[in-house]
Protein backbone atom coordinates (compact mmCIF):
# COMPACT_ATOMS: atom_id res chain seq x y z
CA UNK A 1 0.00 0.00 0.00
CA UNK A 2 3.11 2.90 1.31
CA UNK A 3 6.30 2.27 0.62
CA UNK A 4 9.29 4.17 1.45
CA UNK A 5 12.31 3.12 -0.52
CA UNK A 6 16.03 4.68 0.70
CA UNK A 7 14.03 8.04 1.84
CA UNK A 8 16.16 10.57 3.21
CA UNK A 9 15.66 14.32 4.40
CA UNK A 10 18.33 17.04 5.08
CA UNK A 11 18.48 20.47 6.39
CA UNK A 12 21.39 22.48 5.63
CA UNK A 13 23.56 19.25 6.08
CA UNK A 14 21.43 17.84 9.10
CA UNK A 15 20.17 14.86 7.95
CA UNK A 16 16.71 13.62 9.53
CA UNK A 17 15.89 11.11 8.16
CA UNK A 18 18.29 8.76 7.47
CA UNK A 19 17.78 6.24 4.35
CA UNK A 20 14.81 4.67 6.03
CA UNK A 21 13.28 1.96 3.69
CA UNK A 22 9.70 0.42 4.83
CA UNK A 23 6.66 -0.94 3.83
CA UNK A 24 3.25 -0.32 5.24
CA UNK A 25 0.44 -3.41 4.32
CA UNK A 26 -2.99 -2.11 2.97
CA UNK A 27 -5.46 -2.06 6.25
CA UNK A 28 -2.78 -2.10 8.70
CA UNK A 29 -2.72 0.20 11.63
CA UNK A 30 1.07 0.97 11.70
CA UNK A 31 2.30 3.45 14.45
CA UNK A 32 5.75 5.16 14.22
CA UNK A 33 7.17 6.06 17.93
CA UNK A 34 10.41 7.39 19.17
CA UNK A 35 11.94 9.88 21.50
CA UNK A 36 11.08 13.84 20.33
CA UNK A 37 13.63 14.88 17.35
CA UNK A 38 13.69 11.49 16.14
CA UNK A 39 11.74 12.61 12.73
CA UNK A 40 8.56 10.87 12.94
CA UNK A 41 6.53 13.87 12.25
CA UNK A 42 8.53 14.47 8.98
CA UNK A 43 8.31 11.04 7.93
CA UNK A 44 4.39 11.07 8.21
CA UNK A 45 4.75 14.72 6.21
CA UNK A 46 6.68 13.23 3.46
CA UNK A 47 3.85 10.63 2.52
CA UNK A 48 1.28 13.46 1.64
CA UNK A 49 4.10 15.92 0.59
CA UNK A 50 3.84 18.33 2.99
CA UNK A 51 7.49 17.84 2.99
CA UNK A 52 9.61 16.67 0.33
CA UNK A 53 12.63 13.87 0.60
CA UNK A 54 16.04 14.68 -0.28
CA UNK A 55 16.35 11.57 -1.67
CA UNK A 56 14.65 8.42 -2.21
CA UNK A 57 11.31 7.46 -3.83
CA UNK A 58 7.47 6.95 -2.07
CA UNK A 59 4.91 5.03 -3.20
CA UNK A 60 1.39 4.62 -2.30
CA UNK A 61 -0.59 1.80 -4.46
CA UNK A 62 2.45 1.13 -6.08
CA UNK A 63 2.69 5.15 -7.63
CA UNK A 64 5.44 6.80 -7.24
CA UNK A 65 3.94 10.50 -5.34
CA UNK A 66 6.38 12.70 -6.66
CA UNK A 67 4.50 12.42 -9.79
CA UNK A 68 1.28 13.06 -7.98
CA UNK A 69 0.82 17.09 -6.78
CA UNK A 70 0.59 17.66 -3.85
CA UNK A 71 -3.29 19.09 -3.65
CA UNK A 72 -4.61 16.05 -5.39
CA UNK A 73 -2.51 13.75 -3.03
CA UNK A 74 -4.18 14.49 0.01
CA UNK A 75 -7.63 14.99 -1.27
CA UNK A 76 -7.03 11.27 -1.29
CA UNK A 77 -5.40 11.02 2.12
CA UNK A 78 -7.03 11.81 5.73
CA UNK A 79 -5.02 13.77 7.98
CA UNK A 80 -5.23 14.09 11.50
CA UNK A 81 -3.13 16.24 13.85
CA UNK A 82 -2.96 17.35 17.42
CA UNK A 83 -4.15 20.46 17.55
CA UNK A 84 -6.87 19.59 15.24
CA UNK A 85 -7.52 22.65 12.61
CA UNK A 86 -11.08 23.20 12.86
CA UNK A 87 -11.48 26.35 11.24
CA UNK A 88 -13.62 28.15 14.06
CA UNK A 89 -16.07 30.05 12.16
CA UNK A 90 -17.48 26.79 10.40
CA UNK A 91 -20.10 24.24 12.12
CA UNK A 92 -18.83 20.75 12.70
CA UNK A 93 -21.08 20.12 9.69
CA UNK A 94 -19.34 22.37 7.58
CA UNK A 95 -15.89 21.55 9.08
CA UNK A 96 -16.86 17.57 7.94
CA UNK A 97 -17.86 18.83 4.56
CA UNK A 98 -14.86 20.46 3.53
CA UNK A 99 -13.11 17.44 1.23
CA UNK A 100 -16.82 15.82 -0.18
CA UNK A 101 -17.51 19.23 -1.65
CA UNK A 102 -13.75 19.91 -2.55
CA UNK A 103 -14.71 16.76 -4.43
CA UNK A 104 -17.99 17.61 -5.69
CA UNK A 105 -19.92 14.65 -4.17
CA UNK A 106 -24.02 15.30 -4.40
CA UNK A 107 -25.09 17.57 -1.59
CA UNK A 108 -27.97 15.22 -0.38
CA UNK A 109 -24.88 12.37 0.05
CA UNK A 110 -22.54 14.76 1.96
CA UNK A 111 -25.09 15.50 3.94
CA UNK A 112 -25.98 11.66 4.87
CA UNK A 113 -22.05 10.94 4.87
CA UNK A 114 -21.59 13.35 7.58
CA UNK A 115 -24.54 12.20 9.96
CA UNK A 116 -23.01 9.06 9.44
CA UNK A 117 -19.16 9.74 10.00
CA UNK A 118 -20.17 11.49 13.41
CA UNK A 119 -22.53 8.60 14.65
CA UNK A 120 -19.42 6.38 14.02
CA UNK A 121 -17.28 8.32 15.82
CA UNK A 122 -19.41 8.74 18.96
CA UNK A 123 -21.26 12.04 18.28
CA UNK A 124 -24.91 12.48 18.29
CA UNK A 125 -25.89 14.91 14.96
CA UNK A 126 -28.90 15.44 16.04
CA UNK A 127 -26.36 17.34 18.99
CA UNK A 128 -23.36 18.00 17.14
CA UNK A 129 -24.20 19.02 13.75
CA UNK A 130 -24.68 22.97 14.16
CA UNK A 131 -22.19 23.04 17.04
CA UNK A 132 -19.15 25.55 16.34
CA UNK A 133 -15.33 23.95 17.10
CA UNK A 134 -15.54 27.04 20.33
CA UNK A 135 -18.39 24.80 21.74
CA UNK A 136 -16.86 21.50 21.80
CA UNK A 137 -14.62 19.90 24.71
CA UNK A 138 -11.23 18.75 23.54
CA UNK A 139 -12.07 15.08 22.85
CA UNK A 140 -15.49 16.16 20.56
CA UNK A 141 -13.30 18.14 18.79
CA UNK A 142 -10.64 15.82 17.96
CA UNK A 143 -13.71 13.33 17.52
CA UNK A 144 -14.69 15.81 14.45
CA UNK A 145 -11.29 16.06 13.55
CA UNK A 146 -11.31 12.41 12.78
CA UNK A 147 -14.41 12.48 11.22
CA UNK A 148 -13.27 15.70 8.83
CA UNK A 149 -10.47 12.84 7.93
CA UNK A 150 -12.72 9.90 7.12
CA UNK A 151 -15.23 12.21 5.31
CA UNK A 152 -13.58 11.78 1.59
CA UNK A 153 -13.50 7.70 1.51
CA UNK A 154 -9.94 8.11 2.06
CA UNK A 155 -8.48 4.37 2.18
CA UNK A 156 -4.85 6.32 3.75
CA UNK A 157 -5.43 7.99 7.23
CA UNK A 158 -2.22 10.21 9.00
CA UNK A 159 -2.31 10.68 12.18
CA UNK A 160 0.05 12.87 14.28
CA UNK A 161 -0.23 12.38 17.90
CA UNK A 162 -3.49 13.16 17.56
CA UNK A 163 -4.52 12.15 21.17
CA UNK A 164 -1.26 13.48 22.98
CA UNK A 165 -2.96 17.22 24.40
CA UNK A 166 -6.20 14.70 26.27
CA UNK A 167 -6.71 13.85 29.29
CA UNK A 168 -6.70 10.16 30.23
CA UNK A 169 -9.59 9.05 30.13
CA UNK A 170 -10.35 10.98 26.80
CA UNK A 171 -7.35 9.55 25.20
CA UNK A 172 -8.13 6.03 26.46
CA UNK A 173 -11.80 6.12 24.84
CA UNK A 174 -10.20 7.57 21.59
CA UNK A 175 -8.15 4.68 20.88
CA UNK A 176 -10.52 1.89 21.34
CA UNK A 177 -12.69 4.44 18.86
CA UNK A 178 -10.44 4.33 16.42
CA UNK A 179 -9.37 0.60 17.03
CA UNK A 180 -12.75 0.07 16.29
CA UNK A 181 -12.92 2.68 12.81
CA UNK A 182 -9.76 0.79 11.70
CA UNK A 183 -11.67 -2.68 12.60
CA UNK A 184 -14.92 -1.65 10.54
CA UNK A 185 -13.57 0.21 7.70
CA UNK A 186 -10.37 -1.53 7.09
CA UNK A 187 -8.49 1.69 6.40
CA UNK A 188 -4.60 1.84 6.21
CA UNK A 189 -4.00 4.01 9.25
CA UNK A 190 -0.06 5.47 9.94
CA UNK A 191 -0.17 6.58 13.41
CA UNK A 192 2.52 8.94 15.19
CA UNK A 193 2.94 8.75 19.12
CA UNK A 194 5.58 9.31 21.45
CA UNK A 195 3.18 7.43 23.62
CA UNK A 196 4.58 2.99 23.90
CA UNK A 197 1.64 2.21 25.81
CA UNK A 198 -0.68 3.92 23.29
CA UNK A 199 1.52 1.93 20.31
CA UNK A 200 1.37 -1.45 21.65
CA UNK A 201 -2.30 -0.69 22.54
CA UNK A 202 -3.24 -0.07 18.78
CA UNK A 203 -1.15 -1.32 16.55
CA UNK A 204 -0.55 -3.71 14.18
CA UNK A 205 2.77 -3.39 14.05
CA UNK A 206 5.44 -0.21 15.24
CA UNK A 207 8.31 1.47 13.46
CA UNK A 208 10.48 2.65 16.17
CA UNK A 209 13.07 5.38 14.94
CA UNK A 210 15.70 7.03 16.85
CA UNK A 211 17.72 9.78 15.23
CA UNK A 212 15.74 9.66 12.03
CA UNK A 213 16.98 5.79 11.65
CA UNK A 214 14.89 2.41 11.92
CA UNK A 215 15.59 0.80 15.20
CA UNK A 216 13.13 -2.07 14.83
CA UNK A 217 10.03 -3.22 12.94
CA UNK A 218 7.57 -5.79 14.16
CA UNK A 219 4.26 -6.65 16.03
CA UNK A 220 3.52 -5.31 19.50
CA UNK A 221 3.95 -8.81 20.60
CA UNK A 222 7.33 -9.13 19.14
CA UNK A 223 8.62 -5.85 20.55
CA UNK A 224 7.54 -6.87 24.00
CA UNK A 225 9.08 -10.09 24.05
CA UNK A 226 11.99 -9.76 21.53
CA UNK A 227 13.11 -6.24 22.30
CA UNK A 228 16.21 -5.70 19.23
CA UNK A 229 18.62 -3.69 21.25
CA UNK A 230 19.17 -1.66 24.65
CA UNK A 231 17.32 1.26 23.44
CA UNK A 232 14.38 -0.46 23.36
CA UNK A 233 14.02 -2.02 26.27
CA UNK A 234 14.35 0.86 27.92
CA UNK A 235 12.16 2.64 25.70
CA UNK A 236 9.75 0.02 26.72
CA UNK A 237 10.25 0.90 30.14
CA UNK A 238 10.41 -1.61 33.43
CA UNK A 239 6.50 -2.66 33.34
CA UNK A 240 7.18 -3.88 30.00
CA UNK A 241 5.27 -7.01 31.16
CA UNK A 242 1.73 -5.44 31.83
CA UNK A 243 1.98 -3.85 28.94
CA UNK A 244 0.89 -6.79 27.14
CA UNK A 245 -2.54 -6.45 28.90
CA UNK A 246 -2.97 -3.23 26.88
CA UNK A 247 -2.97 -6.11 23.67
CA UNK A 248 -5.76 -8.46 25.17
CA UNK A 249 -9.16 -7.69 25.88
CA UNK A 250 -12.19 -8.48 28.46
CA UNK A 251 -14.24 -10.48 25.86
CA UNK A 252 -11.69 -13.44 26.03
CA UNK A 253 -11.47 -13.54 29.52
CA UNK A 254 -15.50 -12.65 31.01
CA UNK A 255 -17.91 -15.72 32.27
CA UNK A 256 -21.57 -15.74 32.98
CA UNK A 257 -22.33 -13.02 36.13
CA UNK A 258 -25.61 -14.00 38.56
CA UNK A 259 -27.64 -11.53 38.27
CA UNK A 260 -31.10 -10.27 39.83
CA UNK A 261 -33.80 -8.09 39.21
CA UNK A 262 -35.24 -6.64 43.21
CA UNK A 263 -37.79 -4.96 41.31
CA UNK A 264 -40.19 -4.97 44.27
CA UNK A 265 -38.71 -7.50 46.77
CA UNK A 266 -36.91 -7.02 50.21
CA UNK A 267 -33.06 -7.01 50.03
CA UNK A 268 -33.37 -9.45 52.96
CA UNK A 269 -34.46 -12.75 51.19
CA UNK A 270 -30.84 -12.46 48.94
CA UNK A 271 -29.76 -14.51 52.25
CA UNK A 272 -31.30 -17.43 51.70
CA UNK A 273 -31.74 -17.13 47.89
CA UNK A 274 -28.01 -16.64 46.98
CA UNK A 275 -24.49 -18.67 47.63
CA UNK A 276 -22.13 -16.71 46.92
CA UNK A 277 -20.80 -13.43 48.88
CA UNK A 278 -22.16 -10.94 45.82
CA UNK A 279 -24.78 -10.17 43.34
CA UNK A 280 -25.53 -7.77 40.56
CA UNK A 281 -28.34 -6.14 41.16
CA UNK A 282 -30.05 -5.21 37.47
CA UNK A 283 -33.67 -3.57 36.70
CA UNK A 284 -36.16 -5.71 34.59
CA UNK A 285 -34.34 -4.30 31.51
CA UNK A 286 -31.41 -5.98 33.08
CA UNK A 287 -29.70 -2.89 32.96
CA UNK A 288 -26.89 -2.99 35.78
CA UNK A 289 -27.99 -0.54 38.72
CA UNK A 290 -25.85 -2.01 41.48
CA UNK A 291 -24.26 -4.89 43.27
CA UNK A 292 -25.48 -6.84 46.61
CA UNK A 293 -22.29 -7.24 49.38
CA UNK A 294 -23.42 -10.44 51.21
CA UNK A 295 -19.87 -11.07 53.22
CA UNK A 296 -20.70 -9.71 56.11
CA UNK A 297 -22.69 -11.68 59.19
CA UNK A 298 -24.06 -10.49 62.62
CA UNK A 299 -23.10 -11.76 65.94
CA UNK A 300 -25.79 -14.88 65.48
CA UNK A 301 -23.65 -15.70 62.30
CA UNK A 302 -26.69 -14.33 60.52
CA UNK A 303 -25.41 -12.79 56.59
CA UNK A 304 -26.03 -9.50 56.64
CA UNK A 305 -26.90 -7.65 53.48
CA UNK A 306 -25.41 -4.57 51.97
CA UNK A 307 -26.79 -2.82 48.26
CA UNK A 308 -24.41 -0.73 46.68
CA UNK A 309 -25.49 1.18 43.95
CA UNK A 310 -23.43 2.13 41.20
CA UNK A 311 -23.50 4.15 37.79
CA UNK A 312 -22.32 1.32 35.15
CA UNK A 313 -20.47 4.25 32.94
CA UNK A 314 -17.97 4.26 35.87
CA UNK A 315 -17.93 0.90 37.65
CA UNK A 316 -18.18 -1.66 34.62
CA UNK A 317 -16.07 -3.10 32.31
CA UNK A 318 -16.25 -2.64 28.35
CA UNK A 319 -16.64 -6.07 26.06
CA UNK A 320 -13.59 -4.35 24.02
CA UNK A 321 -12.11 -2.71 26.81
CA UNK A 322 -7.85 -4.03 27.51
CA UNK A 323 -6.91 -5.62 30.66
CA UNK A 324 -4.95 -2.65 31.56
CA UNK A 325 -7.60 -0.62 31.54
CA UNK A 326 -9.98 -3.41 33.40
CA UNK A 327 -7.25 -3.89 36.12
CA UNK A 328 -6.55 -0.34 36.33
CA UNK A 329 -10.46 -0.23 37.21
CA UNK A 330 -9.73 -3.01 39.37
CA UNK A 331 -7.57 -1.86 41.78
CA UNK A 332 -9.52 2.05 41.26
CA UNK A 333 -12.36 0.72 42.29
CA UNK A 334 -10.87 -1.98 45.11
CA UNK A 335 -12.38 -4.75 43.61
CA UNK A 336 -11.34 -8.06 41.98
CA UNK A 337 -14.08 -8.48 40.35
CA UNK A 338 -15.86 -6.39 37.90
CA UNK A 339 -19.64 -6.66 36.06
CA UNK A 340 -18.99 -6.59 32.36
CA UNK A 341 -21.39 -4.29 30.27
CA UNK A 342 -22.61 -3.33 26.88
CA UNK A 343 -22.78 0.48 25.93
CA UNK A 344 -26.17 0.81 27.02
CA UNK A 345 -25.23 -0.86 30.92
CA UNK A 346 -26.86 -4.08 30.24
CA UNK A 347 -25.22 -6.95 31.83
CA UNK A 348 -23.53 -9.74 29.97
CA UNK A 349 -21.15 -10.81 31.98
CA UNK A 350 -18.58 -10.32 34.58
CA UNK A 351 -14.36 -10.69 34.99
CA UNK A 352 -12.51 -11.64 38.08
CA UNK A 353 -8.97 -10.62 38.62
CA UNK A 354 -7.58 -14.30 39.53
CA UNK A 355 -8.31 -15.28 35.71
CA UNK A 356 -6.83 -12.48 34.56
CA UNK A 357 -3.69 -13.68 36.29
CA UNK A 358 -4.01 -17.61 35.73
CA UNK A 359 -4.69 -16.46 31.93
CA UNK A 360 -2.21 -14.35 31.30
Amino acid sequence: MIKLDNVSKSYNQTRVIDCISLEILKGELFVIIGPSGSGKTTLLKMINKMIQPTTGKIYIDGVDISSIKGELLRRRIGYVIQDIGLLPHMSVKENVSIVPKLLKMNKKKIEEKVVRILDMVGLDPSIYLNKYPSQLSGGQAQRVGIARALAADAQVLLMDEPFGALDPITKSHLQNQISRIHKKLNKTIVFVTHDIDEAIKIASRIAVIKDGRLVQVDTPKNILSKPKNEFIVSFLGSDRALKKLSRLYVKDFMHKADRINLAGKDLGYLTDAVTKNYIWITNENDILKGWADLSDSDQDNKRQVSYIEVDYKMFAAGVDETLKDTVSKMLWHSSKVLPVCKEDGKLIGEIDLADIITKT
